[in-house]
C-alpha cells in the first residue's frame, strides 16, 4: 500500500516517545521513594504563598502590576495580596494570628515595632515623598497675588486678603488627626521650614504664635482635620493652601490642572538658609512568624528595584522616575529636592509620642491656650 512505510515511521516515532515518557515517570517515582517530597510535588511543584498586607490603597492597580511581574519571574511563589486601611495594618504589630509574611510599615511605628514580636527588627524603605506647599491659582489671583508667598509675614498678608474675598474660602487648612497616615506633618512642615530640626523653645513658640494668628483670624479651615479631608477641600477649590504630599501631586493636577502650584514652606521672615520640607516613607516589614523569609526577602528586593514604578507621576527625585526629569511641571520638584533637606522626625524623641503631643497642645492653642505655654508643654512632654 502506497504510503505505508511513512506510517509505519510514525508509529515507531509515537511508540519511542511514549516509551521515553515512560521512562521520565519511573525516574520521577524513584526519585520521590528516595526523597520527603511527593508524586505530586515532583509532577507539579508546589507553590509558596505569600501574604502581602498592604495599605497603599492609592496605588492598587500598579501594586497588583507589580506582583503579577514577580510572580512571572518566580514561578515557585504566589503572592496572596491584600489591600487593607492604615490602621489595620497598623494593628498587625501587635495581632498574635496575624497570616502575613510581609507588611507595609510607616516609620513612625518604629517605636511600636521595638515592643512587640511579631516582626523583625528592621525595616526596608521602599518609596520616599516630600511635603512642599501646594496652592491654588486662581484664588491668588482672585486675591491679587501673581505668586505664592515666599515667607511667613507674605504668607499672611495673603491669608487676609484671600479671606476677606468673602467667598466662603478660607486661606489654608491643619490637620491635627495623629492617627492618620501621614499625621501631623502640615504642623511639622511649618517647624522645619526656618531650619528647626530639634525641640527648642524659641523657634517653636514663633511657629505656634503664626498657626495661633491664622485660626484666631478665621483663615483656617474649621475642624481638627486628617490628610484626607484637607485634601478633598483643597480640590473642591475651599482653601488657598495646603501642606501636600509629592504622592498627591498628580491626582491634584487631574483635578485642577493649570490652577495647581507648588512651592517650599514659607519660612519664617528672618530665616535665608536652604529650604526644610517634611518627608514620607513608604516601607515594609517581615513578620518574626513568617516561614517564608527568603521569599519575603526577594519579594522585597524586586519591590525596592521597582521603586519608580510604584512611584508613576510622583515628583519623587530620589525614586528614579523618568517622568520627574521629563516634565516641566514635575522637574520643578528635583529643584526643590536638591535644593533643599529632607527631615523625617524630629532629633532626639519618638515621632510617634510627638503626633498625638502636638495634636492635644495646638487644639488647647486654638482653644486660648498662649503660644509660649503651649511650647513649654510640647518640650515637658517630650523630653
Amino acid at each position: 500500500m502506497k504510503g505505508l512505510p511513512f506510517f509505519k515511521k510514525k508509529l515507531n516515532r509515537d511508540v519511542t516517545l511514549i516509551i521515553m515518557a515512560l521512562a521520565v515517570l519511573a525516574f520521577m517515582l524513584a526519585r520521590a521513594l528516595l526523597s520527603d517530597k511527593t508524586v505530586e510535588e515532583i509532577i507539579q511543584p508546589k507553590v509558596s504563598v505569600l501574604v502581602f498586607d498592604c495599605y497603599w490603597k492609592t496605588r492598587e492597580e500598579i501594586t497588583q502590576t507589580l506582583v503579577n511581574e514577580y510572580e512571572d519571574l518566580n514561578p515557585g511563589v504566589k503572592i496572596e495580596l491584600n489591600f487593607l486601611p492604615y490602621d489595620v495594618c497598623r494593628n498587625e504589630l501587635s495581632a498574635s494570628d496575624s497570616a502575613a509574611d510581609v507588611i507595609t510599615v510607616d516609620p513612625r511605628w518604629t517605636a511600636e515595632l521595638a515592643g512587640h514580636n511579631t516582626t523583625e527588627p528592621e525595616i526596608y524603605p521602599i518609596l520616599s515623598f516630600f511635603y512642599p506647599l501646594f496652592y491654588n491659582i486662581d484664588i491668588l489671583e482672585k486675591a491679587g497675588f501673581s505668586r505664592p508667598p515666599k515667607t511667613r509675614s507674605e504668607f499672611l498678608d495673603q491669608a487676609k486678603k484671600i479671606t476677606a474675598l468673602g467667598t466662603d474660602v478660607y486661606a489654608a487648612a491643619l490637620a491635627l488627626d495623629p492617627d492618620s497616615s501621614r499625621g501631623l506633618a502640615d504642623v511639622y512642615s511649618w517647624i522645619w521650614a526656618g531650619g528647626n530640626t530639634v525641640l527648642a523653645l524659641a523657634p517653636l513658640r514663633e511657629t505656634l504664635d503664626f498657626l495661633a494668628g491664622l485660626q484666631n483670624g478665621n483663615m483656617l479651615y474649621p475642624g481638627t482635620l486628617d490628610a484626607d479631608e484637607t485634601k478633598q477641600a483643597f480640590l473642591d477649590g475651599k482653601i488657598a493652601f495646603m501642606i501636600g504630599s509629592a504622592e498627591d501631586m498628580e491626582s491634584v493636577r487631574s483635578v485642577l490642572g493649570q490652577s495647581f502650584g507648588y512651592t517650599t514652606v514659607p519660612a519664617p521672615d528672618n530665616y535665608s538658609g536652604k529650604p526644610y520640607f517634611a518627608s514620607g516613607v513608604w516601607s515594609l516589614a517581615i513578620t518574626k512568624d513568617s516561614s517564608r523569609r527568603e521569599e519575603a526577602l526577594s519579594f522585597i528586593n524586586f519591590l525596592s528595584e521597582k521603586n519608580s514604578v510604584l512611584a508613576e507621576g510622583w515628583a519623587v527625585p530620589e525614586n528614579g522616575n523618568a517622568a520627574v526629569m521629563e516634565d516641566p511641571f514635575y522637574s520643578k520638584a528635583t529643584e526643590l529636592y536638591i535644593s533643599g533637606q529632607l527631615v523625617e522626625n524630629f532629633t532626639g524623641i519618638k515621632t510617634a509620642d510627638a503626633d498625638k503631643v502636638f495634636s492635644e497642645e495646638i487644639i488647647k492653642l486654638f482653644n486660648g491656650s498662649t503660644g509660649d505655654e503651649t511650647a513649654r508643654n510640647i518640650i515637658n512632654r517630650l523630653q
